[in-house]
């Protein structure tokens, strides 16, 4: 029966992070600081994370297994496809993250921005390299002869504009349909752009991308 306080605490302890990371910076938070916010003891960080970098894991893992699972699955169907185009492939990306934002508000919300200031001082820790092998397939179905370098380094800065675009949205509606709505049509013109920034830099054969740029 002593479980679910302690899982209880555990929790608000990731809520309380997830908005304080989100809205003042990871390193502007302190742990005195989650812990108040989280209404607990001030041993209550150090009890459930060990750290403060244990934190931010929790906080990343939180969301981040559920959208590469997801990424994941869409890559594998594109894979399956008979043809794959651009905005397929930003799609693939994009609809996880819509999904999260519709189901979690500004929970989701919290958690893109997270991963938005991440990526800008800590890329490494929110590469997804289990993803990979299936969404790196699933461009190379769209775009076959593509040099994998460009793949990747393509990948790469289309997931940085994507989340960098998500983490600005604000104004969430009140339910999930009308989250999803939102969303959907907030990055809809992004998804275009972002295809045929695809096209262009990967249709080729011998892209020009100069390299270490």
């Amino acid at each position: 029966m002593g479980r679910r306080p302690e899982m209880e605490g555990r929790q608000l302890i990731i809520d309380a992070a997830r908005s304080l990371f989100a809205h003042d910076g990871i390193g502007a938070t302190s742990i005195r600081s989650v812990n108040r916010a989280a209404g607990l003891g001030p041993a209550s960080v150090h009890y459930h994370f060990s750290t403060k970098d244990g934190l931010l894991d929790a906080v990343l893992h939180e969301h981040g297994d559920a959208v590469v699972d997801a990424i994941i699955e869409r890559a594998e169907d594109l894979i399956d496809a008979e043809t794959v185009t651009g905005r397929d492939i930003v799609s693939m990306y994009a609809g996880p993250y819509i999904d999260l934002l519709a189901t979690h508000g500004i929970e989701g919300l919290e958690w893109v921005m997270i991963v938005h200031r991440q990526m800008a001082t800590d890329r490494a820790r929110v590469r997804s390299p289990k993803a990979h092998p299936y969404t790196d397939q699933a461009i190379a179905k769209a775009y076959p002869d593509a040099d994998p370098d460009h793949v990747a380094r393509a990948r790469d800065t289309l997931l940085e504009i994507l989340i960098a675009h998500m983490a600005q949205l604000d104004d969430l509606p009140d339910t999930i349909e009308a989250r999803r709505e939102y969303v959907a049509g907030e990055i809809d013109f992004l998804i275009g752009f972002l295809s045929g920034g695809l096209d262009a830099t990967l249709r080729q054969e011998g892209s020009t991308i100069p390299s270490g740029a």
